[in-house]
């Protein structure tokens, strides 16, 4: 339903087709098992642009880079529901995508990345509000010298909650990805993270690192469940997750030089989020 897309929040060029039209403009990308999509954006070769695609209405969505394109894709839910993107990234094909959450709702966001030989994504999620979430990511790197680079942020407080689940598959020779997550849970919000890397026979001088980090105030609850599964020798891939109490002693010194208890809180926080929050901004200026 291609009402669910304002054409004005798309770059000049482009255009989200139904699934009815994209069939007849497609069809050999369409053959095979039938699939519901609310829209369809091709991206041709070498396309690049400045400005994004804004998605603030829940639907499902696919988007294909052919070789070479360049393309900043944001989803900023203007109500709660369901946000489902399925990507595939030709040959050199960037994408970089952005999520922002701050309003409150149930909100249901599904991603898959398919990226071929030198495809690159960055992917950044932040959520400052919300009811509920639950997030589901996976990134099936297909392609030698892919890069695949996840983050995500969040700052929650009184009963919201937040699920995310990751999922990379390395399926092909010297191809590196990055997960990073940060969290903070005040009062009584609650979160989970569980984070995995796939290494597949045959995916050699892989490069798969991947890390978890929450701060946890007051009643909060934070959970996290990082894991690796490698069947090939020559792979560098790490892992690690904490959860953690605000340190006493950076507490301590912002209280030593003037700062309110709350304040210190704020710069703290601020701090150690601070990196998903840069990487959100350059999405969102339009830095491709």
């Amino acid at each position: 339903m291609k009402a669910f897309v304002n054409h004005s929040h798309l770059p000049k060029g482009l255009e989200i087709f139904s699934l009815e039209e994209a069939k007849e403009l497609f069809p050999l990308f369409f053959e095979g098992e039938p699939r519901e999509i609310d829209g369809f954006l091709f991206v041709p070769k070498n396309f690049s642009s400045r400005e994004s695609v804004r998605i603030t209405e829940p639907g499902k969505y696919e988007v294909y880079l052919s070789k070479g394109a360049q393309l900043n894709w944001v989803f900023h839910p203007s109500r709660e529901g369901s946000f489902e993107l399925k990507a595939y990234l030709e040959d050199q094909a960037f994408l970089q995508r952005a999520t922002i959450v701050e309003k409150k709702g149930v909100v249901d966001l599904k991603t898959h990345y398919t990226v071929k030989k030198g495809a690159r994504v960055l992917h950044v999620g932040w959520v400052e509000a919300v009811g509920k979430l639950l997030e589901t990511v996976t990134a099936s790197i297909e392609g030698e010298r892919a890069e695949v680079d996840l983050r995500g942020g969040w700052h929650l407080c009184e009963r919201e909650t937040i699920g995310v689940s990751v999922l990379v598959e390395h399926k092909a020779p010297l191809a590196r990805s990055n997960q990073l997550f940060k969290g903070v849970v005040r009062e009584s919000a609650r979160s989970s993270f569980e984070g995995s890397i796939y290494v597949a026979k045959g995916a050699d001088k892989t490069e798969s690192f991947q890390k978890n980090s929450n701060v946890v105030f007051d009643h909060a609850q934070a959970k996290t469940s990082p894991g690796i599964q490698v069947f090939h020798d020559d792979v560098k891939a790490s892992h690690g997750a904490t959860v953690a109490k605000p340190s006493k002693e950076d507490q301590f010194y912002l209280l030593s030089r003037g700062f309110s208890e709350e304040r210190a809180k704020e710069i703290l926080i601020d701090s150690f989020l601070g990196e998903i929050k840069g990487a959100l901004s350059k999405i969102l200026e339009g830095s491709v």
